[in-house]
């Protein structure tokens, strides 16, 4: 008989208060949570720990589930494969090129599932265009225009120490819409920065161009506005996300 998942929230986050703990709760997944912040009870986590290393080193859960400040993903999912799970992150992975790549490593090493926390390629409008391409209809160009609303000063998204910026929070999508759409080999790209007076980074633009194709991101912090913008032929696509509230 198969093992039931259990997960480990490692970290109460904003977006786990909100989005993750209601669907383990609406999909009855069994889940504990691990938070420094949290002293509540937490409705139906089955326990709950103010310690990170002994929530990791005393759990019965199979899947670590990392949602904490981007400056900690990666010792804390480095810590959760070297103890034998399964390991979800927050976006971004890491903060460093070659600490995604260890943790990769590590994962085959383990044979265990690590995994980006992105979702709206799941979302069924993004499934409609991607049968529609599937059907002999060739994707010519895409624009993505993403942006959020200005977060608050004492938002993580705002703090240099703890790795925030637009780059950080936004670069997953980049990345991921070149995976999903394109995943061809790239001839040029170009990415500007626009930062603030902490020297944060709260726009950037990049410019892909593939043969014959080519691919046009904006992602900033400012406007309550975002959307995804396709252009194939004849036909023009737009794709809504819904808007979540900033930390």
């Amino acid at each position: 008989m198969m093992k039931k998942n259990r997960i480990l929230l490692i970290g109460n986050s904003n977006i786990a208060n909100k989005r993750y703990i209601n669907t383990f709760n609406k999909n009855k997944v069994q889940f504990s949570v691990a938070s420094k912040s949290s002293k509540k009870k937490i409705k139906n986590a089955y326990k709950q720990y103010t310690d990170y290393e002994k929530a990791i080193s005393t759990s019965d859960a199979n899947i670590a589930f990392i949602s904490l400040p981007n400056s900690l993903h990666y010792f804390w999912a480095k810590r959760a494969l070297l103890n034998g799970y399964h390991v979800i992150v927050d976006k971004p992975i890491t903060v460093k090129i070659k600490d995604t790549i260890e943790l990769i490593r590590l994962a085959k090493q383990k044979n265990k599932l690590l995994s980006e926390a992105v979702f709206y390629n799941y979302h069924r409008q993004v499934k409609k265009i991607k049968n529609f391409l599937n059907n002999n209809n060739e994707l010519v160009s895409l624009k993505a225009n993403f942006t959020i609303p200005m977060p608050k000063k004492n938002s993580l998204l705002m703090s240099n120490y703890y790795k925030g910026g637009s780059i950080m929070d936004m670069g997953p999508y980049a990345s991921s819409l070149h995976r999903i759409f394109f995943n061809k080999k790239i001839v040029s790209l170009k990415i500007i920065i626009k930062r603030n007076t902490k020297k944060l980074p709260i726009f950037f633009e990049i410019k892909v161009n593939y043969r014959n194709k080519y691919f046009l991101g904006k992602f900033k912090f400012g406007i309550k506005m975002k959307y995804f913008f396709l252009q194939k032929k004849k036909y023009f696509i737009l794709i809504e996300f819904f808007h979540h509230q900033m930390i």
